[in-house]
């Protein structure tokens, strides 16, 4: 779908940048099909990464964002295992999640200082989960293939200062969830060869059609360019996400992040 878009619209290319950001962030995550506790942590270990093409007729964008998180609701302690003397400690959970997103917009209205644009993007989310309980862990998946639509106001301050917002929420998406409890006859037989590829594309093959009735979500981003040069901006970002399923039981998280970086155009 990229590739044809920049073969039907390369034609109108005014500019483009590679943008790349690096920051702090924090989550909010409940799964009632592992755990009914509610699990909040920051982390350093957050990084986003985009190309940027800006045309005459259409605006098209690629990014990537990936981040870890490891909560706990009690600090690690040791413990024993059987009647042994050796001492074993506990084990934070381990929350990875990698977001790809391909998006374009048409602007419906451009004036000296305020750009209005309106247009889609196609989002690909893998949340992949370890749940660790002293001698016993739960894997957890949560992967999200959908399209949304897509709102995006620019406003410059002047020759050198830029301020965006960007908000994006859902018309559909294909959904896939770890079952209760995390293993099922179905997960067994999912993971049956023990390949950890073949297995993914089995999740992904269980993902089911769902609207905002099951699944609600909500993307908005704020972000500051400082023109530097020709060639260079400084960049800053606050991303904001909330994300919420209930099939087949609650899962609920919201996410908040800050990221500073720089932008390469050319």
């Amino acid at each position: 779908m990229l590739s044809l878009c920049v073969l039907t619209f390369g034609g109108y290319a005014q500019k483009n940048d590679l943008t790349l950001k690096v920051g702090y962030g924090h989550l909010i995550r409940q799964d009632l099909n592992f755990s009914p506790m509610i699990h909040k942590k920051g982390s350093p270990l957050n990084f986003h990464g985009a190309y940027n093409h800006t045309g005459e007729k259409v605006n098209h964008a690629l990014d990537v964002m990936f981040n870890i998180y490891n909560p706990s609701i009690t600090e690690p302690f040791d413990y024993y295992k059987n009647t042994s003397d050796k001492t074993y400690t506990t084990t934070r959970h381990s929350f990875k999640q990698l977001e790809i997103n391909y998006s374009f917009d048409v602007p419906v209205y451009k004036g000296d200082k305020f750009t209005l644009a309106v247009g889609g993007r196609e989002h690909n989310r893998l949340f992949a989960s370890e749940y660790y309980f002293a001698e016993t862990s739960s894997f957890s998946y949560y992967f999200s293939f959908g399209v949304d639509a897509r709102l995006r106001m620019n406003y410059l301050f002047n020759e050198k200062n830029e301020l965006s917002a960007t908000l994006h929420t859902p018309l559909a998406s294909f959904n896939t969830r770890s079952p209760y409890l995390g293993i099922d006859s179905q997960y067994l037989e999912d993971n049956l060869e023990q390949k950890g590829f073949k297995a993914f594309l089995n999740y992904i093959s269980h993902a089911k059609l769902q609207s905002w009735n099951v699944a609600q979500d909500l993307d908005l981003t704020l972000n500051y360019k400082r023109h530097l040069s020709e060639k260079f901006d400084l960049t800053g970002s606050y991303f904001f996400s909330a994300n919420f399923n209930q099939s087949p039981t609650t899962f609920a998280s919201i996410q908040n992040t800050f990221l500073i970086g720089a932008a390469y155009k050319f």
